[in-house]
């Protein structure tokens, strides 16, 4: 389904099974006033394209107008399950000019093939997506790269009360990987649990190149990889007071790596961790 140049709503809809060459499997939303999605399942729908012209979008597929004016778009009480990509956003891709409200739904057992195996965020400048996301799931999604979301706006990115649970990153961010958030709060992270993701580097999660960013409250517990087990934090500037327990890494940082950033940590939250090599914290930070 092809939705272009309108007021877009769809309530209550049941879209599977559906395939697309390009982008947006279930459907594809393009150069829109606004768009409200609600009450409905994207399931089984599969994108097949893998070059590198194409983005993807197995259920759905959200490009803004760009400019300026960011199109307003929100996704509440839907489900995204067992959709595929063949290259990104196994679930959903939203870029080019998105302001993105994304509100009680689920991801589950989606998979893009390149990233975000869950969701799929893109785009820099007057293209950019802004994005709040709360209370969402992301259960067993996979993707190279972000098993549940794999974010590079350079909006700002804000997760409140979200659960990353059992994905899979195979290099990279088992549960989400966050970069490139360089305009308006940046990147918050708030009341967010990550339990159980897997990945080879990063298996909880990844922030890279945020400029300023605040993960609050919550916890990462139980997450694995060859290295950095629980959450990698990489040239980026901002404040931890989250619990980071029961991770793990066969090779180094079990807990929690920085690598060349500025950090304030709450470092009594941050133990229990399992490494070959420093199994809680790797690298320097500021005492909060």
């Amino acid at each position: 389904m092809f939705l272009s140049d309108l007021h877009i709503a769809i309530s209550r809809c049941n879209i599977s099974n559906n395939q697309a060459a390009i982008n947006g499997g279930g459907v594809m939303v393009d150069n829109f006033a606004s768009l409200t999605v609600s009450g409905s399942n994207f399931g089984g729908n599969v994108t097949t394209a893998s070059d590198s012209d194409v983005e993807g979008g197995g259920g759905l597929y959200i490009d803004g107008s760009g400019g300026a004016d960011l199109s307003p778009a929100t996704v509440a009480g839907c489900t995204f399950a067992n959709n595929s990509s063949a290259h990104d956003g196994g679930g959903m891709v939203a870029q080019n000019g998105v302001k993105l409200t994304l509100t009680s739904t689920r991801f589950l057992q989606n998979r893009g093939v390149n990233r975000g195996g869950g969701l799929r965020l893109a785009g820099d400048g007057d293209n950019r997506v802004d994005a709040i996301l709360a209370g969402c799931t992301f259960t067993g999604n996979f993707s190279d790269s972000g098993g549940g979301i794999r974010s590079n706006t350079n909006g700002s990115v804000s997760l409140v009360a979200c659960n990353f649970l059992n994905n899979e990153g195979t290099s990279f961010g088992g549960g989400f990987y966050i970069s490139r958030s360089a305009t308006g709060d940046g990147l918050s992270i708030r009341n967010t649990t990550v339990i159980g993701n897997t990945s080879a580097q990063s298996g909880g999660g990844q922030i890279e190149n945020i400029a300023s960013f605040r993960m609050i409250g919550g916890a990462i517990r139980n997450n694995s990889a060859a290295n950095a087990g629980g959450i990698r934090v990489t040239n980026s500037t901002g404040t931890i007071d989250t619990l980071i327990t029961g991770n793990s890494a066969t090779e180094a940082t079990g807990g929690l790596e920085i690598n060349l950033s500025t950090l304030t940590l709450r470092a009594t939250k941050v133990f229990g961790n399992i490494a070959a090599q420093t199994p809680n914290i790797e690298g320097t930070f500021t005492p909060l």
